[in-house]
């Protein structure tokens, strides 16, 4: 294309390309092919067209996509160009041809295949070049509005550069891809073109919408990255909009990092001061993360160490502290939607928001004004042009937004070139930002100052704050490399932690470690705990904490679980911990939990011996929980008379008639723990109690009364589980007191029927009927207790009452015939052979003699060798039901022959072997039938050997039985004819082994069926019985059984799990949480103990007697104990030194507070220091003017614990600051007179050099503005009250000290800055210049007026050639905020309806105007722009004022309604700007305009005034009005931003835009910034 030919704009077609309607895409895509075959247009040029590519692809994805072929083949010969593919690429088309190459017709998928293979192939060496005539030169206009028509914008010049249309384009379109991204959160390289539409938030047409989702399941599906490696996940803000400097800006910058690196401390110390006071509030925060070299300088600054004097690391801790605020602030202008602009760069596009161009009457204007050039194509529509005719022509050209936006050219200020691209891959992202100050902060922390370790932590704090703004927990899973980079720094920054926290518990526990450093070091340590574990909470997840907590962290971690002290007054905090423990080392944890549960016992050790001691109020029910939780702990403190005490309380509780039986169950099953605990004095000192008690009731000295009720006292004796528990276990510790005890016990148990109840009585016996087989394995003739058992079997004279039953007796002798002594087998057989010779009918029974045959066969259940039972298998049966009917018959039938009979037996014996088929042969009454058999044998008139042969086998199915069912042996163990049968048939067949051997084994499985299910007493429930028989192992070795069972209860059931060795808690970490549990409950809870000082308790061993150690760390750590003794030091301090150390332990306790949120188990610090006597203290320090440098600082430190008290909660910041307010107002306030001094205030008497005490005395002025700014901030969010501060003496001492700077000197930059802010705040309120003592309100707001427009004249237009720099940002922001709170006070104030005049600058060469406002609408700043135009609302809310206002503005090109209009239509610019243009055409509009000359001529306010030059006919007033609306298409614009109406109050999160560097190369005029939106 020649370059005569006039350019064609390619956009509209593209634009229609993506249309809904199909008929107009079609249209448009033969359109563009008809251009390309005629030669119209070039492949070149098309190539570098993104949208069309977008929109080629979009065009499969409409529901009717015709032309195939056509597109296919377009992109196909785009995709000849390197630069096409890599389009394409970035697109995802590759994943996109893919999935469509299934879709298409068959024939139309060689053609896709061959895009495929072009987008694959690897790009040319070499640079691809075209002549000239064939780039397309079309000039790329600013876009303002889609409603706009093409013969809007103007054409484009010949000499066009097309690196700039390239930049321009480029730039175009990541801001269009910015706001795609942020709304959709995807991946730039991802993101398809959207429809060019500008304004504040973007909307997804439906196609790109399910273009983008089919790609992202493509991507899912196939796992095809599109290009390089795979962006980050993990980020939510990732950097700010990129901001273009100016070559001012960037000299300032580095002069301050040359600075910076000097090796002179004190340079670099105030070069620091100077940014965190100055640089700081001028620059935007991301710019030191966008040029990095300042953040590395102050990084690397905290590692110097101070020499001097001087501290470069505590002056780099303060810069990156104000930095992290600043970038808080930044995240949060970023997230508002008022402030978010569409265009971001403000300096890169050259252009200011309303043209600040005046005209000068002479050569010879005011430097002031030089660089306000006259713009002429632009009216100021109010008809008073002087330099240019005005036209209605050109009013109409000159007010779309596309002229809005006037160029401002600086002769002074042409950028320097700078590589931007490299810049932006250089720069700092948010998290990387973080997590250097987290790797590099945490050393710092090794410090023995509590100022600075506040200042750290303050530091560390709020860098974890931005960090989780800007990342998630999610990094550990990223592959990417920027989270690679990214969980490096963590690691190492969580190692330094580690390293930290075990430097600060090692030197707060070390034996030469001075008290006052240990203190020290403890709040550190504790400030620290907390800040870990919100790190922790924050970015490491919990279930992958194994993996990720390096050593030295997981070992600190562990240590501070074990930390008593935090656990008491931090325990949210404490939980935290002790989760990531459990994760990160099992031996740890198991040491932790183990400590904890004897910890938790040894607590209730304390209060149940409280409450005994004291008879305090708890329930019976409580007090027997709190015993069974103290057992765990009795190896550990052995306090015995608890023992003593819960089982007298077992003996009270269960002595009423009526107790109650749930907690009589209850103490019984505790007593049992008792008396079988592991620890042998636990258990000695529960025999004896118990003994002590059945003596007094059942002793020699109760003998003579018969039957008394005081026996019932050892009715918590009588339970069968306690008398198992005695009998069995007791008994059997022989070889110590225990033994003895529990012998004598039951003897005088035993022997008390004569002085107990009968019901008593009657209650032991039944109680002992279950444990008889365990009590009569201690039967003999030698002891007392063993001749007391055997008398209980004894028949006596008295009858029956009160004796154990008939069967039980029987039962009874036959087991002592298994009895290991000869003597006692002797006494059984006498008995039994009672019982035989009494028996009914035993006359006839054989054998005859069979009382003096058991005399004489007093062994006869003695067997030579024990029977093994044979274990069970869970295998199935070799037998079958039908194999048991089968001998039933053989075996019941009368007819068959003995023989045959007694086979059948014998073949039982195989067959009910197996469990399985016991339920048959029971089914047909096998078991009747086989007593009766037994019966039969022993009939006297039975002389049939094959009856007598019957017995073997029949004993053999009985045991079988018996043994393997339960139910069966507790049936049959009460029949006592059985017993007597089958023990006639062992006689008759005496000399028969076999015989003999099954009814000894039959036997003992029914007389000792009782120990074989006893069951444990349990605190849940009952445990099901078991099938199989097994005995107590006391059983089996105190008998001489003819089985072998299964022993169960080697050690008693009752066995509480307690430490037998209890070394591993004696020492070390879990040894303090041993002491700390003992004592803090023994002093009635943790405040208590920290304030009390311990004595030694009785009984307790030395180990749980706190350390002078354990005490001077837990009052360091217990919160109000810490703050109480810092606030006694700080009034009774002798030197300076000791106040200022107690008040820095105050910040750094409040500080610690800020971290954890209210993690202390009393609430927050700051609630607990409010509620102590503190006032008194400070405001000895607030009443008396500090005399010398020392006093300064102390006072300074003074206001910084005061500072910290409005980080807390609402009620605790409205007390303080009525209470600071009032001393700072009272008459002859010290501190109003210092704010009013100034930073040069000189001490009369000077102590030391003259330096330091200015040094001193500057850093009270800084803290004293901190604190007045914190103040006045609060009180502007304070609720409209009836009792209202006057700040009229506060406002006049700002003003004072900003009179304090000569302007025709150099300011006091750093005093200006922290005065204007706070002034904002005071005039910020409401009425702000009431009460004020010296003048009158108009007075002071004259004054301040005067004041404050000087400083706005020589920050910004007496700048002349550094309009654009960021240089005083803070200072204009600041006073132009202040000017309008002013202008509203003056509005309600003045008396003086003119007041808006005193507005104007009469000192201007050019007259009365408002030159120092007009900069103020096109500043750089969007808040300085909303602010400058809001002074223009006030200013125009009245009829002087509008005429004021338009006076002054007569040097603005197009004057106020031009300047109005142009704003409120420019759709790159912010709402909150907009607003206020919208606010001042409102104002201009609410007095009636004329609508006649005539009316003109007559009304004061005339309104605009539009000439055309053609004709000359001028228009005034409300006609004038209406033209310019019509010619600047006003209602289109406002339908416009109706349409673009964004709802939410926040844009949460502002998303991140992260892209490859392979990807950026191709963009030169992109960026790899966050979007704005």
């Amino acid at each position: 294309m020649g370059s005569n030919k006039d350019d064609i704009n390619l956009t509209p077609l593209l634009n229609k390309l993506g249309h809904d309607l199909e008929e107009i895409r079609v249209r448009s895509l033969l359109n563009i092919l008809s251009k390309l075959e005629h030669g119209v247009v070039c492949e070149a040029d098309l190539v570098q067209q993104r949208p069309l590519l977008i929109r080629l692809l979009e065009w499969f994805n409409f529901h009717s996509c015709p032309l195939q072929e056509e597109v296919l083949g377009l992109i196909h010969r785009l995709a000849q160009h390197s630069s096409a593919v890599e389009i394409l690429v970035s697109l995802g088309a590759v994943a996109f041809l893919s999935q469509l190459r299934k879709d298409v017709p068959t024939e139309l998928q060689p053609i896709t295949d061959k895009i495929l293979n072009q987008l694959l192939m690897l790009p040319p060496s070499g640079p691809e070049e075209h002549s000239r005539e064939c780039i397309y030169q079309h000039r790329i206009t600013k876009f303002t509005s889609p409603l706009l028509t093409e013969s809007a914008i103007p054409a484009m010049q010949e000499d066009t550069d097309p690196k700039q249309l390239t930049a321009a384009s480029d730039s175009l379109m990541s801001q269009q891809n910015s706001s795609l991204t942020s709304q959709t959160g995807q991946h730039p390289g991802q993101l398809l073109y959207m429809e060019p539409k500008v304004g504040y938030f973007r909307r997804d047409s439906g196609s790109t919408a399910t273009l983008i989702a089919n790609l992202e399941q493509e991507q899912e599906e196939q796992g095809v990255a599109t290009a390089g490696l795979p962006a980050p996940t993990c980020l939510k803000f990732s950097t700010f909009p990129w901001l273009a400097l100016t070559p001012t800006d960037r000299h300032v910058l580095a002069a301050t990092n040359r600075s910076l690196n000097s090796g002179n401390p004190q340079l670099v110390t105030s070069s620091c001061e100077f940014l965190s006071n100055v640089v700081f509030y001028d620059f935007p925060a991301e710019t030191f993360l966008q040029r990095p070299a300042i953040v590395k300088t102050l990084v690397s600054l905290l590692k110097v160490t101070a020499d001097g004097g001087h501290d470069p690391s505590q002056g780099a801790v303060l810069c990156l502290r104000n930095l992290c605020v600043h970038l808080q602030t930044r995240l949060a202008f970023y997230q508002d939607p008022a402030l978010y602009c569409p265009r971001q760069d403000y300096l890169s596009q050259a252009s200011s928001t309303v043209s600040t161009e005046m005209s000068s009457p002479t050569p010879q204007s005011d430097s002031q004004l030089s660089a306000l050039e006259e713009t002429p194509d632009r009216p100021r529509g109010d008809g008073r042009d002087r330099n240019t005719p005005s036209s209605t022509s050109s009013t109409s050209r000159s007010l779309t937004a596309s002229s809005v936006r006037s160029v401002v050219t600086d002769p002074m200020e042409e950028l320097e070139p700078e590589d931007m691209l490299a810049l932006q891959f250089s720069q700092l992202s948010l998290p990387q930002f973080c997590t250097a100050l987290l790797t590099n902060g945490m050393a710092l922390l090794k410090s023995h100052d509590p100022a600075a370790v506040a200042q750290v932590l303050d530091l560390l704090q709020k860098a974890a704050w931005l960090m989780e703004e800007a990342l998630t927990p999610q990094v550990w899973e990223d592959q990417s490399t920027v989270a690679a980079e990214l969980v490096e720094e963590l690691i190492e920054a969580l190692d330094n932690t580690g390293e930290v926290l075990h430097f600060h518990n090692l030197q707060s526990r070390g034996p030469r470690t001075p008290d006052n450093e240990i203190t020290h070091h403890r709040m550190v340590y504790m400030a620290l705990a907390v800040l870990t574990t919100h790190l922790l909470q924050a970015f490491v997840p919990l279930e992958k904490a194994a993996d990720i907590l390096p050593e030295s962290l997981a070992s600190a971690l562990a240590l501070l679980a074990m930390d008593p002290s935090f656990q008491t007054t931090r325990p949210a905090a404490h939980e935290a911990v002790v989760a990531y423990v459990e994760q990160t080392s099992e031996d740890d944890y198991q040491l932790y939990s183990h400590a904890l549960h004897v910890c938790t016992s040894m607590d209730c050790s304390v209060q149940f011996i409280k409450e005994q001691n004291f008879q305090g109020g708890r329930s019976l029910q409580d007090m027997v929980e709190l015993a069974e939780g103290a057992l765990s702990s009795l190896p550990y403190h052995q306090h015995l008379a608890l023992v003593s005490q819960f089982v007298r309380l077992c003996s009270d509780m269960c002595k009423p008639v009526h107790a109650n039986p749930q907690l009589v169950q209850d103490c019984t099953r505790v007593l049992l723990k008792f008396l079988a605990h592991p620890e042998e004095k636990v258990r000695h000192t529960a025999y004896q109690t118990c003994l002590n008690i059945v003596k007094e009731v059942l002793g020699i000295s109760r003998a003579a009364e018969t039957a008394s009720l005081s026996c019932r006292s050892v009715l918590f004796l009588v339970d069968p589980h306690v008398l198992y528990q005695l009998c069995c276990f007791g008994l059997a510790e022989n070889k110590t007191k225990v033994g003895e005890m529990a012998a004598e016990l039951l003897l005088y148990l035993l022997q008390g029927r004569l002085i107990m109840t009968a019901a008593v009585w009657n209650k032991l016996m039944d109680a002992l009927l279950p444990v008889l087989p365990v009590l009569q394995g201690c039967a003999s003739v030698e002891t007392k207790l063993g001749r007391c058992i055997v008398g209980l079997l004894h028949p006596s004279s008295e009858g029956e009452a009160g004796r154990l039953p008939k069967l039980e007796r029987l039962r009874g002798g036959l087991r002592l015939l298994m009895s290991r002594e000869s003597s006692m087998r002797e006494e059984a057989a006498a008995l039994v052979s009672q019982y035989l010779a009494l028996e009914s009918g035993g006359a006839q029974l054989l054998p005859k003699d069979a009382e003096q045959a058991i005399l004489k066969a007093q062994d006869i259940l003695i067997v030579r060798q024990q029977q093994q039972q044979p274990g069970r298998e869970s295998q199935s049966s070799i037998f079958q039901p039908e194999d048991v009917l089968k001998l039933w018959d053989l075996y019941t039938s009368p007819t068959v022959e003995g023989v045959v009979r007694r086979s059948a037996a014998q073949q039982f014996t195989t067959i009910l072997a197996d469990k399985l088929m016991h339920e048959t042969f029971r089914r047909q009454s096998g078991v009747d039938v086989t007593v009766n058999y037994l019966k039969q044998a022993i009939q006297g008139d039975n002389q049939e050997l094959e009856k007598r042969n019957l017995v073997p086998p029949c004993l053999c199915i009985l045991r079988l039985l018996v043994q393997e069912d339960p139910s069966l042996r507790h049936a049959l163990m009460q029949e006592m004819s059985l017993y007597l049968t089958v023990l006639r048939c062992a006689l008759q067949s005496s000399y028969d082994d076999r015989t003999c051997t099954e009814a000894a084994g039959l036997l003992t499985l029914l007389l000792f069926d009782e120990v074989a299910s006893i069951q444990t007493l349990s605190k849940d429930s009952e445990q099901p019985p078991t099938e199989h028989f097994s005995l107590p192992l006391n059983v089996v070795t105190r008998y001489r059984l003819p089985l072998q069972p299964p022993t169960h209860h080697h050690i008693s059931p009752h066995q509480p799990e307690c430490d037998t060795d209890t070394g591993q808690l004696q020492e070390g970490p879990p040894a303090e949480m041993l002491r700390m549990a003992w004592n803090v409950p023994w002093e009635g809870g943790v405040d208590q103990l920290a304030a009390a000082e311990q004595e030694t308790a009785e009984g307790v061993p030395p180990s749980l007697v706190l350390t002078s150690r354990d005490k001077l760390l837990l009052k360091a750590t217990h919160v109000k104990t810490a703050l109480q003794f810092n606030i006694q030091e700080i009034e009774g301090a002798p030197s300076h030194y000791v106040a200022k150390l107690a008040l820095m332990r105050l910040g750094l306790l409040l500080t610690s507070d800020v971290m954890g949120s209210g993690t202390a188990s009393s609430g927050s610090i700051a609630e607990v220091l409010f509620n102590l006597d503190w006032k008194n203290v400070f405001k000895r320090f607030l009443e008396v003017m500090p005399a010398n440098g020392e006093d300064d600082l102390l006072l300074s430190e003074v206001l910084k614990v005061l500072l910290l008290f409005f980080k807390s909660k609402e009620s605790i910041r409205d007390s303080v600051s009525s209470w600071l307010l009032d001393l700072v107002l009272t008459r002859g306030s010290p501190l109003l007179w210092l704010l009013s001094q100034g930073d040069n205030k000189e001490h009369e008497n000077m102590v030391g050099t003259k330096a330091q005490v200015l040094t001193a005395h500057r850093t009270l002025q800084k803290q004293l503005m901190a604190l007045l700014s914190a103040l006045c901030s609060h009180l502007v969010h304070r609720e409209q009250g009836a009792a209202q501060p006057t700040l009229g003496d506060l406002a006049q001492g700002f003003l004072q000290r900003l009179h304090l700077a000569d302007p025709s000197h150099f300011y006091d930059l750093a005093s200006l800055e922290s005065t204007l802010h706070c002034l904002i705040h005071v005039t910020a309120r409401p009425d702000w210049s009431t009460g004020i003592s010296t003048s009158n309100r108009e007075t002071l707001c004259q004054e301040l007026l005067e004041t404050l427009r000087e400083v706005v004249l020589s920050f910004h237009v007496g700048r002349g050639s550094t309009t654009r720099s960021y240089m005083g940002k803070g200072v204009i922001k600041n006073a132009s905020i202040s000017l309008k709170h002013l202008a509203l006070e003056m509005a309600h104030v003045s008396t003086n309806k003119d007041w808006p005049s005193l507005w104007l600058n009469t000192k201007s060469e050019e007259g009365a105007g408002l030159d120092w406002l007009v900069p103020l609408w096109a500043y750089r700043d969007p808040e300085v722009r909303a602010a400058g135009l809001g002074i223009a609302v006030l200013l125009s809310g009245s009829e002087e004022g509008r005429i004021a206002l338009t006076t002054g503005c007569q040097q603005v090109t197009g004057g106020i309604w031009g300047t109005s209009i142009s704003v409120l239509l420019d759709h790159t610019e912010c709402s909150l700007v907009r607003q206020q243009a919208a606010a001042v055409l409102v104002n201009l509009t609410a007095q009636t305009l004329p609508t006649t000359p005539a009316q003109a001529n007559d009304s004061a306010w005339q309104g605009p005034s539009v000439t055309d030059e053609d004709t000359g006919f001028t228009l005034v007033g409300l006609p004038a009005l209406l033209a310019l609306l019509h010619h600047c298409q006003f209602y289109t614009h406002v339908s416009f931003m109706l349409e673009n109406y964004y709802p939410h109050n926040v844009i949460q999160p502002v998303s991140v835009a992260y892209r490859q560097a392979t990807e950026s190369q191709s963009d030169t005029g992109g960026t790899t910034s966050t979007s704005g939106g």
